[in-house]
């Protein structure tokens, strides 16, 4: 384990950019030796983070080395590791849920829909529908497909959302569209994770100004896409406004028939007391 970690550290991912920017250090232009000069920090300040999550992993096993042989006579460590239900490795510690084996038996049911419904993978083993048909209709091969597969999901795992939801989204939206959301959710994600406690909440305090303006612009473009205009700052405070067409009119039509739909079926009715203890808290 404490071979893995020094050697992942080494000649891991951190490593990936060191040799384009062991040259631009050598670069005879100031431009490149500058942004040689950031990547360098990043790569140090990412270095570091891990090497002290390293220690603290190397520590915690230093904890349990004594103990080892109590546990087991051979090879202790694979007592922490996760196995599938044929006893095979899943690349994963043990966890309260066996994730590993739970990916595998999705990978499963999808391989058997792709069966069923004649489909096969592109490259980057994603599912390929057929291309002349409308994925929204309710009898279209994407809907059966997905339909089939979250009935699946609903019953194996726990979704923030229930099986409805996840139906009525495909019959509002395009895959193009859910693709385009998602983009932008992901990203969205990512700068809120950096933010997050242990608890899961998030405290915008912890995020940079620049981290901040990212997600506000990301909510931004995220908002736009449902908006059938196109708002361009000309300067001077004076907004361009251009009607969408093609498909980003098709998208924006969607989005706005998928938020009515949303709203007319959730109820709003905030418990303004939990709210003011659970903030209460985040703050203490």
């Amino acid at each position: 384990m404490t071979k893995w970690i020094e050697q992942d550290r080494a000649y891991g991912d951190l490593a990936g950019g060191e040799v384009i920017i062991g040259m631009a250090s050598r670069s005879k232009s100031p431009i490149v030796r500058i942004v040689e000069k950031f990547m360098s920090e990043a790569e140090y300040d990412a270095s570091r983070k891990v090497l002290k999550r390293g220690h603290d992993l190397v520590a915690l096993y230093n904890k349990i080395r004594p103990i080892g042989s109590q546990i087991s006579p051979y090879n202790y460590q694979k007592r922490f590791m996760e196995f599938d239900k044929d006893g095979i490795p899943t690349g994963y510690f043990i966890r309260e849920v066996n994730q590993g084996q739970f990916y595998r038996d999705k990978d499963a049911k999808e391989q058997e829909l792709r069966s069923k419904y004649g489909l096969t993978v592109d490259e980057d083993g994603n599912t390929v529908f057929p291309e002349n048909e409308d994925a929204t209709a309710n009898d279209s091969v994407y809907n059966k497909y997905y339909d089939e597969l979250d009935e699946w999901l609903d019953k194996h795992c726990e979704r923030r959302y229930k099986l409805e939801y996840y139906k009525k989204r495909r019959r509002y939206l395009s895959p193009d569209t859910i693709k385009a959301i998602n983009e932008i959710q992901y990203r969205i994600d990512l700068i809120l994770d950096r933010a997050r406690d242990s608890r899961g909440y998030v405290d915008r305090r912890k995020l940079t100004q620049n981290e901040r303006y990212e997600l506000s612009q990301l909510r931004k473009n995220k908002r736009d896409l449902g908006s059938h205009y196109i708002f361009t700052d000309t300067g001077g405070g004076i907004l361009h406004v251009e009607e969408k067409t093609g498909d980003a009119l098709r998208m924006a039509e969607q989005i706005s028939k998928w938020n009515i739909y949303l709203r007319d079926k959730v109820k709003y009715n905030p418990d303004w007391r939990s709210f003011e203890d659970a903030k209460q808290a985040i703050l203490d």
